[in-house]
């Protein structure tokens, strides 16, 4: 006589076998699902940096105030300011900075936006932080770049002239490894 049904040997290496599957594909699943939260967030740089090349391209100068912007995008913004803004994972902060000349003056003016890593308005903090940044140079030309951590450029010190200065932002050559993947692999965190 034949009995139906499995042993509770047979169930313990079925379980075994789905556990251990799963241990391996969730980090994958949550690496993935980061590096499309931060696509959203590097589109929506891009279309800044394009509404910004429009504005150059109509006026023959750069915007003083993003607001002169024709940026349409779904944000939300903060206190009717269109320099703060944030979509459902990401805050982003958009300022004027002027850069040194030869002469050392303030002078040069360009447009840093950084997309941090938040839950609303809410950035961050520790090693889940992280931010994506561009820098529009008055020149036309940008530079995109991730770094660890979660504090917004707020002068021309921290601003990068060249992708060689972007190591020393972030103290380190190495950047987190979310930077690394969302980078495609750049040891820097520079996204091309």
């Amino acid at each position: 006589m034949y009995r139906k049904g499995f042993t509770l040997v047979e169930l313990l290496v079925v379980v075994l076998i789905i556990g251990i599957l799963s241990a391996m594909a969730i980090p994958q699943y949550l690496k993935a699902a980061e590096r499309a939260r931060a696509a959203q967030a590097i589109s929506i740089l891009g279309s800044l940096v394009k509404a910004e090349r429009i504005y150059q391209s109509l006026h023959s100068t750069m915007t003083p105030h993003v607001t002169l912007l024709d940026f349409t995008e779904p944000v939300t913004f903060k206190n009717n300011s269109r320099s703060v803004f944030a979509t459902k994972d990401f805050l982003f902060t958009a300022r004027l900075i002027k850069l040194p000349n030869s002469n050392g003056d303030l002078t040069r003016p360009h447009i840093v936006v950084s997309a941090q890593r938040s839950d609303g308005f809410t950035p961050f903090k520790g090693k889940d932080a992280y931010m994506i940044n561009v820098v529009i140079y008055n020149s036309g030309k940008t530079l995109r770049w991730c770094l660890p951590g979660s504090e917004v450029p707020k002068e021309h010190t921290q601003v990068p002239e060249k992708e060689a200065d972007i190591a020393t932002l972030s103290g380190k050559a190495d950047s987190v490894k979310i930077c690394r993947a969302i980078a495609d692999g750049d040891i820097q965190g520079i996204i091309r």
